[in-house]
């Protein structure tokens, strides 16, 4: 590869290094309540590194009460159209549980692995707390958790009615008086919209922490496994959990990007080890830690590739400063890489992150064109995500499927085509490539048969991937906590 191509091609922004982390700590560090200040994390987390300074006092005062009011009141018409699960019948339904699972009312990456856990456990009639905004009747819950019907006979329970929601109102009140002080003097300006919806969820919390003080069995389970939390309503719900004598464990989902993976579980359970020691450099968790697993054997490549792409996604930085650029950037450094050392195009599978029917229609054009352009085939439908394993090289972007792969034996490439979080596990991955030229002297040595296995090896103690979501690693290592 000629030094003027390289030099051309990864002339993008793949070197950046983001100290996010330390970004947000430091913008947070003035807000004394714990709940406000994760909120705030969360927001600034993904707000990118210069949101607006903030509005003059009187206007901050003006806009988190008009936001109170606005979040309270949203929380009592969803709840008051959709409904909620009588404490009462509850209590009974959960009185000497051997556990309780929660997780979103949704079927998203969020839920699946703690469900997909729950069906391999075969757990029979498993209880489950439908946490976030009500969008739906209590009695579909279940269409909407678990369309495929993997689990056995579920229970979902909606921890929140109209009532407890309106006992809470003045804890509400208190917190909306307590912290008006710390939002108003917040040195970034948070838009209005995303000032309702952390008020709405501080109500909700609220409403579901009350909801299980009347709820709460005389026969407690002792924990409670949480598929996703780290925001106000859930931490909230945990904390009313742990008051009781309960154990609250986040089984953590997808790959750890610092402020917005922070809770306040008695334990969460990464994917990774590297993603526990992130964890541990911030507020919150009780403890944390990882399952360890066996390191697979090195996979038998077969002459295919892959490229699997994730920063056309709804919830990616990038994506919204640049649509699909980052991943168009990929593909042409694949392509070029690919040339380079003789493999046909028709030889590259491309697997795009499942936003990719969320985006923006004229940016996923953009994407799919420049696909087409460079001869690569669409990942076929057919074909089993465990088809990584058999490939002669997998490319990604920093997602999950690097760790995905590794389970499989496979010593996946971490392509960087945008400003990378200096503290995430990628950031210091071996097989990290910033550019086209590092992306052809990794192609290269990956495919060296010498070279090979101890690629594999390195990649994956720097790393530590966990083993998949099981139920039984899980609770044994939450019976530690009592």
């Amino acid at each position: 590869m000629t030094a003027g191509s390289s030099a051309a091609q990864g002339a993008g922004r793949g070197h950046l290094r983001d100290d996010r982390t330390g970004r947000v700590l430091n913008g947070v560090g003035n807000v004394r309540d714990p709940l406000l200040q994760m909120e705030l994390g969360n927001w600034l987390a993904i707000a990118g590194p210069n949101p607006a300074r903030r509005r003059s006092l009187i206007a901050g005062y003006a806009l988190y009460l008009a936001a109170a009011v606005a979040g309270a009141i949203s929380l009592l018409w969803v709840i008051l159209r959709w409904g909620g699960s009588a404490p009462a019948a509850s209590r009974a339904i959960m009185d000497g549980a051997p556990r309780l699972f929660a997780m979103h009312g949704e079927d998203t990456t969020r839920v699946r692995d703690l469900r997909a856990a729950i069906a391999r456990a075969d757990i029979d009639r498993p209880i489950v707390l439908s946490l976030g905004r009500p969008s739906t009747s209590v009695s579909h819950i279940a269409a909407r958790s678990d369309p495929m019907s993997v689990l056995r006979d579920p229970r979902f329970l909606r921890p929140v009615t109209f009532g407890t929601a309106l006992w809470a109102l003045p804890s509400y009140i208190r917190f909306v008086w307590d912290t008006a002080h710390d939002y108003s003097n917040f040195p970034r300006r948070v838009p209005a919209r995303e000032t309702v919806a952390i008020l709405f969820r501080i109500a909700l919390g609220l409403g579901m922490a009350e909801w299980w003080h009347r709820a709460s069995p005389s026969s407690p389970p002792p924990h409670a496994l949480f598929a996703h939390t780290g925001t106000a309503d859930t931490s909230l719900l945990e904390r009313a959990m742990q008051a009781t004598g309960m154990r609250t464990v986040h089984v953590v989902h997808g790959t750890n990007i610092g402020w917005s993976f922070a809770g306040f579980s008695d334990l969460a359970i990464f994917q990774t080890a590297a993603d526990a020691r992130l964890a541990a450099s911030l507020p919150g968790y009780g403890r944390v830690t990882h399952v360890p697993c066996p390191r697979p054997a090195l996979a038998a490549p077969s002459k295919r590739w892959a490229l699997l792409t994730s920063y056309s996604h709804l919830d990616h930085d990038d994506y919204h400063a640049h649509g699909s650029e980052a991943d168009r950037r990929l593909v042409t450094w694949t392509a070029a890489v690919a040339k380079e050392v003789g493999r046909s195009p028709g030889d590259i599978v491309w697997r795009p992150h499942p936003h990719i029917r969320l985006v923006d229609e004229t940016h996923r054009a953009l994407l799919e064109k420049k696909i087409a352009d460079v001869g690569f085939t669409r990942w076929p439908d057919d074909l089993p995500y465990e088809a990584l394993g058999e490939m002669e090289i997998v490319i990604t972007s920093p997602s999950t499927v690097m760790t995905d792969a590794l389970r499989l034996g496979q010593p996946a490439i971490v392509a960087n085509a945008a400003p990378l979080q200096s503290d995430l596990q990628y950031a210091d991955y071996p097989l990290l490539a910033n550019d086209e030229a590092e992306l052809f002297a990794l192609v290269g040595a990956v495919r060296d048969p010498a070279k090979r296995k101890d690629l594999f090896i390195a990649a994956w103690d720097a790393i530590g991937p966990g083993a998949p979501a099981n139920l039984e690693a899980i609770e044994k290592v939450a019976a530690t906590l009592s």
